[in-house]
């Protein structure tokens, strides 16, 4: 009984990080395309640098996750 349940939390979880990780992915690509046509303001700028910063986070960390040990 508890075993199914942990099973079906775990499934839920992986679930909801797949769902959050792309949702990252797409305001982050969303953020690089949009600051395109504000690239010339300060604030087009930044924006830029926070998806890209964004970006490269979620990368870094999604491969540390599958090369990291399995559990």
């Amino acid at each position: 009984m508890f075993e199914k349940h942990l099973e079906q939390e775990l499934n839920r979880y992986k679930k909801t990080e797949r769902t959050i990780f792309f949702i990252d992915v797409a305001l982050s690509l969303i953020i690089v395309f949009f600051s395109q046509k504000i690239i010339q303001t300060t604030f087009g700028q930044a924006s830029l640098w926070m998806a890209l910063t964004l970006l490269g986070i979620i990368i870094i960390l999604r491969t540390f996750k599958m090369l990291g040990p399995k559990d």
